[in-house]
C-alpha cells in the first residue's frame, strides 16, 4: 500500500501524519516532552511505537540522520501493526 508522511508540524511538537491512498490518517507520530510516540489510526489510537530521549524539552529532532531513523523504525511498527508493507514518499 503506498503511504505519505507529511510533516504537520515543524518543532514543538515536530509531528507527522502518515496518509493512504485513500487520503485516511493511518498513523500519527510525534516528538513531544521528550518522547517519540507513533498512534494509529490517529491522536488517542493505540501507541505502536514509544522512545525516550530524556532531555524532557525536546520537541524536535537534532539532525536530518536522527530523524531517518526514528521514522523508519516508526514505519516498521506501523507495518507490523497493520499486518501490510507501505511504500512510503516523504522521509526526507
Amino acid at each position: 500500500m503506498n503511504a505519505n508522511l507529511i510533516k504537520t508540524c515543524e518543532m514543538c511538537p515536530e509531528q507527522y501524519e502518515l496518509i493512504n491512498e485513500s487520503g485516511n490518517i493511518i498513523a500519527y507520530m510525534r516528538l513531544r516532552w521528550g518522547e517519540f510516540t507513533v498512534e494509529c489510526p490517529d491522536v488517542g489510537g493505540k501507541v505502536v511505537h514509544s522512545c525516550e530521549y530524556g532531555d524532557e524539552y525536546k520537541g524536535g529532532f537534532n539532525n536530518q540522520q536522527e530523524r531517518e531513523t526514528e521514522l523508519r523504525e516508526a514505519i516498521k511498527k506501523i507495518e507490523e501493526h497493520y499486518g501490510y508493507s507501505l511504500i512510503t514518499e516523504g522521509i526526507k
